[in-house]
């Protein structure tokens, strides 16, 4: 697997109008429209004051850690617009501003799909972006993960877009194919995605526009432990500590297409 971003989500409940026959909670997913996920850099262009807050950072801590994403912005360790370069990153901002924490995600592509997902990516969208940046570098998900599963989820201008959850689709895809989500409320196995994406393949399939793949979500725990990733000036593998950081209590997540 290819590692494809590393992001901080705010777990949430159940969001309103979801089937809660295929969600679980607390609520993860790579879809914004469903997650607070971030934070973001500050060529995102958006709210970032706004971004902050709904993340979970308190008022008087905006500007210190706005402060934190300028450094490493600059540092080269968070590409356009959420995603950075180490987990350790993630899991410093989280424990640093925001009192109950983040998830700390990672997210990764098939090898044998990179070259593909690249190519359509250049053809259909042409933008650069965090996802393509480290696609491109090949490196392997940096270590002490436990996987949580596959989830499909449309890349679009900026980045992964709408997920099957957004769209709706576990219900049809239960009916067809007879999969459905495992304890985390993704897809359980590679093959079992596979042939939830063979079936999503189909253009007479409602759902929204971008390049769809099946994402191999990670979370790195919040106990101590040493991750090794490449450093991205360097490519030198280095070993990252992640500090300790709260339990990660479930929340009402956000809905917005903001």
């Amino acid at each position: 697997m290819v590692a494809a971003a590393y992001l901080g989500i705010r777990p949430g409940l159940c969001p309103e109008g979801m089937d809660d026959r295929y969600i679980r909670e607390p609520f993860l997913d790579l879809s914004q429209c469903l997650v607070p996920i971030g934070p973001r850099s500050r060529w995102a262009g958006s709210d970032i004051d706004k971004d902050l807050l709904t993340l979970g950072v308190p008022a008087g801590a905006v500007n210190a850690a706005k402060a934190w994403i300028d450094d490493v912005d600059h540092r080269g360790g968070l590409l356009f617009p959420n995603v950075f370069r180490r987990p350790h990153d993630v899991a410093e901002f989280s424990e640093l501003f925001v009192p109950g924490g983040l998830a700390v995600l990672g997210v990764a592509l098939a090898a044998d799909q990179v070259d593909r997902f690249l190519d359509e990516q250049r053809a259909e969208i042409g933008q650069e972006d965090g996802i393509v940046t480290m696609l491109r570098e090949r490196a392997p998900l940096a270590s002490g993960f436990r996987a949580l599963g596959y989830e499909p989820v449309a890349v679009h201008h900026g980045g992964l877009s709408c997920s099957w959850t957004c769209n709706s689709l576990q219900e049809e895809v239960a009916a067809v194919t007879g999969i459905v989500p495992n304890e985390h409320g993704f897809i359980a196995t590679a093959e079992q995605a596979d042939a939830v994406m063979t079936y999503l393949a189909d253009p007479a399939i409602a759902k929204e526009d971008g390049i769809w793949r099946a994402w191999l979500i990670v979370r790195y725990d919040a106990e101590p432990r040493v991750f090794k990733s490449t450093d991205a000036g360097t490519g030198v593998v280095v070993d990252d500590t992640q500090p300790d950081a709260p339990n990660l209590p479930a929340r009402a997540a956000v809905c917005s297409q903001d």
